[in-house]
């Protein structure tokens, strides 16, 4: 398999069988909706919606049915003590790049068509693990955020980053690189107070319930693997979840096959948490 740089068109591509709008859930959504929903139609000529993937993976109990409506009902204060990681099973090494040969990969690697990516090698890295930017030619057919800060893909077909709220009265989180407004997002969770001296959930959760705010949870898969309890009540609390890959690699240093075995674990281990299959990256 030819190595790959722009992420973007393999998501979209793995979107095939797992993705679309933003994340597909059995329960009942709130009154209000999002100005971070997508419409189905496009120009693109990869899926912009998609059967439910995973779907012979059983979540694990404790999740709730329908999203709050009340916010006085919204959960707060300490996290259910009774879900456990142990009843996840099957999952590779947390915090470490995942084998690429089990079958569940091998599956979903086969059922890409790499027609479509680019034949882009990844990113070198330096000592530290950090990828070398310097000499970055600005005539690079991919488009490199890190880098170049583009929002508008090269590759034909791809859609333009959102880098504002189209809706009036939206409230996000200032960008000082592109000066525009974003939705508000936290990346790399979830983690508790017994994995991290200072614990961000529930406090986070707590905190944005207490303000009335929902956010997008980009989650690593391998913080969700150990800490269920922390990921089932984001989804109690009404915020909307999506993938951080599994072990949080520097993922334009990858190949094509790690970033597919990266995703998959990452959307699993998120439906089995929750019951949730996302469809944001």
């Amino acid at each position: 398999m030819k190595p790959f740089l722009a992420i973007d068109t393999l998501v979209l591509l793995f979107a095939a069988g797992a993705l679309g709008k933003q994340q597909h859930i059995a329960i009942t959504p709130s009154a209000s909706a999002s100005s971070a929903s997508s419409s189905s139609s496009s120009n693109s000529p990869f899926p912009q919606s998609s059967p439910v993937w995973l779907s012979n993976v059983q979540p694990m109990p404790g999740n709730v049915k329908a999203y709050p409506s009340d916010v006085s009902k919204i959960p707060t204060g300490p996290l259910s003590k009774d879900i456990k990681s142990q009843a996840l099973k099957g999952y590779p090494p947390p915090s470490k790049l995942p084998p690429t040969n089990s079958p569940e990969v091998q599956a979903v690697i086969k059922a890409i068509d790499w027609s479509k990516v680019p034949n882009t090698p990844p990113r070198k890295t330096r000592s530290d693990g950090y990828v070398i930017t310097q000499g970055y030619d600005e005539s690079d057919p991919d488009c490199w955020w890190s880098v170049s800060r583009c929002v508008k893909p090269k590759y034909p077909g791809l859609p333009e980053d959102v880098v504002y709220c189209p809706k009036v009265g939206d409230w996000g989180l200032v960008s000082m690189t592109v000066f525009l407004y974003a939705l508000m997002t936290f990346d790399d969770g979830p983690a508790t107070p017994e994995e991290r001296e200072t614990g961000v959930e529930p406090e986070l959760y707590n905190f944005l319930a207490k303000h009335q705010q929902k956010a997008d949870l980009f989650y690593i898969g391998s913080n969700v693997f150990n800490a269920p309890a922390a990921a089932q009540r984001a989804l109690a609390d009404g915020h909307t979840l999506c993938s951080h890959t599994w072990s949080h690699p520097v993922m334009t240093a990858q190949s094509n096959e790690v970033v597919v075995a990266e995703l998959y674990w990452s959307l699993r281990v998120i439906k089995e948490t929750t019951g949730v299959t996302t469809r944001c990256c």
